[in-house]
């Protein structure tokens, strides 16, 4: 038996009575439909009388209209405490747009406490051009071969990669790490520029230093000055350990940054390997790029003096995570840099 309710059964009873009384009189069949329909639409309203308009409306549209409160965060509208409802000035305020809403808070990357051996050190956010943590930068110590990415850029501005030079043999018994370029050897400024930030070679910066006699050490350290390196002074090419030979982590921070501008420089300090023109192969002096999967770059340098340095680049593109780390006189420049990317983290 069919259970209907009592709008159903007067519903039904009216349309039965309707059909017996038609039998009776002449009336056009439009007007019966139109009783019909005023009819049934007496009685839905009569049915929803008991229910709120926002339940009329999830029945007459397909999707029911969020209230105010479902639409703009709660801290933003001002609810009045009696009536429960949305002030009007507030939100008058929404619709002028004199309500801020507050932005989700931006992730910055961090370096959790670290203890690293170097004695100067800056650990730099390179992609959003702010320090995250540094330990005396202004401290004056010696640069060793990190000093070779300014000897690059200041001697090969005016160069062509495909200019040769011969070797001399001055330059072939300069002191530090040598290619071993002969004597009178043909040598492209490619192969030296290479040279010098893959390999650090020493025979490989003197000999482009002696490509232009109007360069010289003044015009060196004007040229550093010039890209802001304020508390460092050079007194050779190579990073020797000479006299007043001197620089600090913030220095060599700027000093990167700017020689990273040039895209050639910063594909060049990824390579691990390099065949030059002489078939000799050079192998990237800094390590990390064999052990560590995001290492980009750029130099390390080692003397007696300076102990270990390292400017370190880390790149993880799927973190979007792009940091400079520049270490001056460690015990362990792998150790610390590898500390350091350990403890990263976004707060």
């Amino acid at each position: 038996m069919l259970n209907l309710s009592l709008g159903q059964k007067i519903t039904v009873k009216f349309i039965l009575y309707l059909t017996r009384f038609l039998n009776f009189i002449n009336i056009e069949i439009k007007w019966v439909f139109f009783t019909l329909f005023t009819v049934i639409l007496s009685l839905t309203f009569w049915n929803f009388k008991n229910y709120s308009l926002d339940d009329f409306m999830r029945v007459t549209r397909r999707k029911p209209v969020l209230s105010l409160s479902e639409t703009i965060p709660s801290s933003v509208l001002r609810l009045d405490s009696d009536s429960k409802k949305t002030s009007v000035s507030a939100f008058e305020k929404i619709i002028e747009n004199k309500v801020n809403i507050t932005a989700p808070a931006i992730k910055l990357l961090s370096v959790k406490p670290i203890n690293l051996l170097a004695r100067s050190y800056v650990v730099y956010d390179y992609k959003n051009n702010r320090e995250i943590v540094s330990r005396d930068k202004d401290l004056v110590l010696p640069p060793a071969s990190l000093v070779k990415i300014l000897s690059v850029m200041y001697f090969s501005r005016d160069l062509n990669f495909s200019d040769r030079f011969k070797m001399t043999q001055e330059c072939t018994l300069v002191n530090g790490q040598k290619v071993g370029f002969r004597v009178d050897e043909s040598v492209s400024v490619k192969d030296l520029v290479y040279s010098s930030l893959i390999y650090s070679g020493a025979d490989a910066i003197c000999l482009l230093s002696r490509t232009n006699d109007s360069l010289n050490l003044d015009g060196f350290n004007n040229y550093a000055k010039s890209l802001g390196l304020k508390n460092s002074n050079f007194t050779n090419y190579i990073g020797l350990d000479f006299t007043d030979n001197v620089t600090t982590s913030e220095d060599m921070l700027i000093l990167t940054k700017e020689f990273l501008k040039k895209d050639i420089f910063s594909e060049i300090v990824k390579i691990k390997s390099y065949e030059l023109e002489n078939k000799k192969v050079i192998y990237n002096t800094n390590k990390m790029l064999f052990s560590e999967k995001y290492s980009a770059g750029v130099k390390t340098g080692t003397t007696d003096g300076a102990n270990e340095n390292l400017i370190y680049r880390y790149k993880d593109e799927s973190k979007d995570i792009d940091l400079l780390i520049v270490i001056l006189n460690s015990a362990n420049r792998y150790s610390d840099v590898k500390q350091v990317i350990e403890n990263l983290y976004f707060n």
